[in-house]
């Protein structure tokens, strides 16, 4: 095998190598999900006038900040948060590809399996109770 050859060949094994670590690692798009039955389900849904793509965040009013992934213009996310702690104050966080944001009004998450936002108003509904 010549030099020449040898080299395109281990090019295209090291590009393979790299394509294969982007597309699994985390980089973009949607975040870890919690393991079944753990956590809490966050919907998002996208009803921003006019049309944006969004980033959504959870901001824990202890703890840090933690995006959750990007929500379509006109779309809805499914994302899955586990809490460190409960008790505290959190606050959904929407920022637009355009510039700007929206935040939900702040809600506690101790019996809380669902949260969901309609991004256009402050108000989360809540679902409290027990997981199947």
């Amino acid at each position: 095998m010549t030099m020449h050859v040898w080299y395109r060949r281990s090019l295209g094994v090291l590009g393979l190598a790299a394509f294969a670590a982007c597309a699994s690692g985390g980089g973009g798009g949607a975040e870890p999900q919690a393991a079944a039955g753990e956590g809490v389900t966050i919907v998002v849904n996208n009803d921003l006038v006019p049309p944006d793509n969004l980033t959504i965040y959870i901001n824990p009013e202890q703890g840090s900040r933690r995006r959750l992934g990007v929500v379509a213009p006109n779309g809805t996310g499914t994302f899955s948060y586990s809490p460190g702690v409960t008790a505290s104050d959190h606050r959904i966080v929407a920022e637009r590809a355009g510039g700007g944001s929206n935040s939900s009004n702040p809600f506690v998450l101790t019996g809380v399996t669902r949260v969901t936002w309609s991004v256009s108003g402050p108000v989360v509904n809540i679902v409290r109770g027990q997981r199947p």
